[in-house]
């Protein structure tokens, strides 16, 4: 068997033995049956525990010849869904700093960058720091209430500002929906 392969079922082995499927009964206890039935039916070794993280902004993005873009800039939760969106507005803004800016000098060019991408990730780490607080909160009185608002919202409206939200800065025609 090649090390690699032993290595990961060795791994995969230690993970099944260690994780304990009574810890994820517990805590979703008082959901819906339907969810205790899918727990119940689901081998331990495919229920993986992970944990995410994200970090708070950071001011300075660039040091010398050394910029920082996606997650090692601007790490949001995944709760957010736009870790690898935000890495690719990076790129393309980049570029076009490093095409508009050249003749000023590369400390010059990152700091233009930073400048144009720093608002929207930071409020792009909130948003999904608030997102996650909201999606995982347990306090029941919260959650009727957010699902009742969320029942009473347009998804037409709602859909448009997200585009607006995620479209800053881009140069996009968003169409009306």
């Amino acid at each position: 068997m090649h090390q690699t392969t032993l290595h990961s079922e060795m791994l995969h082995l230690w993970y099944c033995a260690h994780n304990n499927k009574s810890d994820l009964i517990t805590l979703f206890k008082h959901w819906p049956k339907p969810i205790h039935e899918i727990i119940s039916q689901t081998a331990s070794c495919d229920i993986a525990k992970i944990a995410v993280h994200d970090h708070n902004p950071i001011k300075k993005w660039h040091r010398a010849n050394i910029v920082l873009i996606g997650d090692s800039a601007h790490a949001p939760l995944p709760t957010s869904g736009q870790g690898a969106c935000q890495a690719l507005e990076d790129v393309w803004h980049l570029v076009n700093c490093i095409c508009e800016h050249e003749q000023k000098g590369i400390n010059n060019t990152f700091e233009q960058f930073t400048q144009l991408r720093q608002k929207k990730t930071t409020e792009i780490i909130y948003a999904g720091r608030s997102l996650a607080k909201t999606i995982f909160n347990r306090d029941s009185d919260f959650c009727q209430q957010r699902n009742k608002v969320i029942k009473a919202s347009s998804t037409k409206t709602t859909a448009q500002g997200l585009s607006q939200f995620w479209g800053q800065s881009l140069p996009l025609a968003i169409n009306k929906l």
